[in-house]
């Protein structure tokens, strides 16, 4: 592996990375401009480490049901980012490579009423995917999953998000 193909927690892109993650006024910003729902609903990056991402929603009005619940989609987007996070830090220090979201699902087990938090641990898995995408040159999925707890500690839901991963170009 090269340099550029080696991800390592280590390198300067992925620090970088984590540093302006973490970065209110540099989230808030890529909120704004690339997931404006996000900032709406007041999506918070609380933790984020080469293995694992810990993201938080509160419960307000603007995240809130006519049922007294946390919307669905709210949920949804907090574990979209929360998977999404990882996805895109094992990309730091690579060759350029594609990443979407190929498919969505979701569990509910209770009714959210308080600030979620979620996390997901699959760092070093998501890393493999795509240490795998770059040698072999083929699109490879990842199932990534973010389990949101209410304040209690409580599973609230699942949200179950399959990244793809393809390297662009040769």
């Amino acid at each position: 592996m090269t340099n550029k193909t080696k991800w390592s927690a280590d390198a300067p892109t992925v620090q970088k990375f984590m540093k302006d993650s973490k970065n209110p006024l540099k989230l808030f910003l890529f909120f704004l401009t690339k997931l404006p729902g996000a900032m709406f609903f007041g999506i918070r990056l609380r933790k984020i480490t080469a293995s694992e991402s810990l993201v938080t929603v509160p419960y307000r009005w603007s995240t809130k049901n006519p049922y007294r619940s946390m919307y669905f989609a709210t949920q949804c987007a907090a574990g979209e980012f929360a998977t999404g996070v990882l996805a895109t830090m094992a990309l730091q220090n690579r060759p350029s490579t594609a990443i979407l979201v190929a498919n969505m699902r979701a569990e509910f087990m209770k009714k959210a009423t308080t600030t979620i938090s979620f996390t997901c641990n699959q760092g070093a898995e998501v890393i493999e995917t795509v240490n795998e995408v770059i040698e072999t040159g083929e699109a490879k999925d990842i199932t990534m999953i973010a389990t949101g707890k209410d304040e209690s500690g409580d599973v609230v839901s699942k949200i179950y998000i399959t990244w793809t991963f393809k390297k662009r170009g040769k």
